[in-house]
């Protein structure tokens, strides 16, 4: 069955600015059809809302979430989109209204076994991420690689590099500039809360500088508290960041390339890590037992910009062939990387194979080699 909109909201005035919230970051961040009455101003004008608001609340929402609370039961409108709700419900086998109570009221007719989100423990952002889980929104769980904030004007601006990620948390680095005003932190870590949230404080004199980062699909919201030390007076660090998408994020649907395995790629890589992504304008996938050959290259520029990706259970070897790195254009070099420091017998296979390689030197990727960050290159 087809609805207009994923999910419908009935609230009272007094929780309009944390269902604003929540509405919004279901909007923007998941691109949802919500029905919320600020979204819906043009729509509405006019309308008998009484009929229109019944039809809503009764059968053109999947869900239905109710913002409970003693205005909630007092209001007139509330109550008769509760009604609406609660027809729709009689009816569905499934779960159809979803209650988040402000307080511990009871609202006539909504049984109290049905299971609720408690506002005082959860956040607006809790509720989006609980309600996309609920919806079943495959959400991109990555958190490696350049975020870049939303901006008004070519003088403000602000870029978060993820750039090493494990089980706990992440390093990152993050600068801001609002025109000669600018704020950095390098080389920092982060810390999970739990795995669309972390931490990062520090230490200024009396007060705690907290960085809170906010996982929202391919967005990343970044709230501060106590960090004005750390950046100019009109510089920022909040707000909200997105995804530079890049080849191994759209590649992600054929591969499972996780945050692990690009912290390993670009710890081997570093500065050449977009040299390499520069390999797989074309590419083809082969599977060997449990392990993942990936192959690239770029027409036309043949014999350079080829590359391999084998991943091999927790292990990452890999090869490429690329013009900018070499220190001459008569040098015939393929750098090779490896977690494990094993030569993989593709990449042999693959130079031996290929004629027009059985002059080149195999030569191992060092750290010297690529010491630049991560944020000039992508």
């Amino acid at each position: 069955m087809t609805f207009e909109y994923d999910i419908a909201l009935s609230f009272a005035g007094e929780q309009r600015e944390f269902v604003r919230e929540v509405a919004k970051i279901l909007h923007e961040n998941y691109q949802l059809k919500v029905f919320f009455d600020e979204f819906e101003e043009s729509n509405l004008w006019g309308k008998n809302l009484y009929a229109y608001l019944y039809e809503i609340y009764s059968k053109k929402a999947k869900y239905v979430m109710i913002f409970v609370s003693k205005e909630y039961k007092e209001k007139i409108w509330t109550n008769h989109e509760k009604q609406a709700s609660q027809e729709r419900a009689l009816k569905e086998k499934d779960e159809y209204i979803l209650p988040v109570k402000f307080d511990n009221i009871s609202i006539p007719g909504l049984p109290e076994t049905i299971a609720y989100i408690d506002a005082t423990k959860y956040s607006p952002y809790d509720i989006a991420i609980l309600f996309a889980k609920k919806y079943g929104i495959d959400e991109k769980t990555r958190w490696f690689g350049i975020w870049e904030r939303e901006s008004f004007s070519n003088a403000v601006s602000g870029k978060l590099e993820i750039y090493d990620v494990d089980n706990n948390g992440f390093y990152f680095n993050l600068s801001v500039i609002h025109g000669s005003h600018m704020g950095e932190f390098e080389q920092e870590y982060a810390e999970f809360i739990d795995k669309n949230k972390a931490i990062f404080t520090i230490q200024d004199n009396d007060e705690i500088c907290k960085l809170e980062f906010i996982k929202l699909n391919e967005n990343i919201l970044i709230q501060e508290s106590n960090c004005v030390y750390y950046h100019g007076m009109r510089a920022y660090f909040d707000g909200k960041y997105s995804l530079k998408k890049d080849f191994f994020y759209y590649l992600s649907n054929e591969i499972n390339i996780n945050d692990n395995i690009l912290s390993k790629i670009y710890s081997l890589l570093g500065h050449c890590f977009e040299e390499y992504l520069n390999c797989f304008s074309d590419y083809w996938i082969e599977s060997e037992k449990k392990r993942k050959i990936l192959f690239g290259k770029v027409p036309g520029m043949y014999p350079y910009y080829n590359a391999i990706l084998i991943l091999d259970k927790n292990e990452v070897r890999g090869s490429f062939v690329n013009v900018n790195l070499n220190k001459k254009d008569e040098d015939k070099i393929i750098y090779w990387f490896s977690s494990d420091d094993i030569l993989d017998k593709r990449i042999l296979e693959f130079k031996n194979e290929e004629s027009q390689f059985n002059t080149y030197e195999l030569i191992q990727l060092k750290t010297d080699m690529c010491n630049k960050s991560l944020e000039r290159n992508i």
